[in-house]
């Protein structure tokens, strides 16, 4: 039964790119890891004592764990400059500034077109207040402002009447 090609282990650090001291030191680690030789001989190879290596190991350990957690698929998004993150907003904005002047010239167009079809809201919404407030007003007993033409006039507060008498809920007031 054949097994397939010989498995190279703790042999595939003298590939990586890195400084030979640094190779040397992970070989050795990860030959403690598979087996091959003693937490004690790894000692005294790399000049350590125990303590040492085991944290050395750690965070070996700890570093290619971070590495095959799971991620999102594709590349990670590269971080944005504030200038960046700032062009973008003004871009944004200049595409919002360029559509309300599209439209604005639109409604010019439409305006010039036809003349005289449309009013301006704010003029036609103020006439029909003005109109309508003037008519309440002049309705209304107390109010203030000029009677509606043909009506009547309406009566005077107890400051116009002069010399006159004051009414019964005037003199309710005035015993308080």
């Amino acid at each position: 039964m054949a097994r397939g090609p010989h498995v190279k282990g703790p042999l595939l650090v003298e590939r990586l790119e890195g400084s030979d001291p640094a190779k040397r030191k992970l070989q050795i680690v990860l030959e403690t890891i598979a087996g091959r030789r003693s937490i004690e001989s790894a000692c005294q190879e790399l000049g350590i004592g125990p303590a040492a290596f085991h944290e050395i190991r750690a965070k070996l350990l700890k570093g290619a764990l971070e590495l095959l957690e799971p991620r999102p698929p594709g590349r990670p998004p590269r971080p944005v400059s504030e200038s960046e993150s700032r062009i973008s907003e003004l871009e944004l904005e200049v595409r919002r500034l360029r559509m309300e002047l599209d439209i604005a010239h639109v409604r010019e167009e439409v305006l010039l077109a036809m003349p005289g079809v449309f009013q301006p809201a704010k003029a036609a919404r103020k006439k029909k207040r003005d109109r309508a407030g003037r008519a309440q007003r002049g309705a209304r007993p107390g109010g203030t402002g000029s009677p509606a033409p043909g009506g009547p006039a309406p009566p005077a507060s107890s400051g116009d009447r002069a010399g006159e008498e004051p009414g019964p809920a005037e003199r309710e007031t005035t015993r308080r």
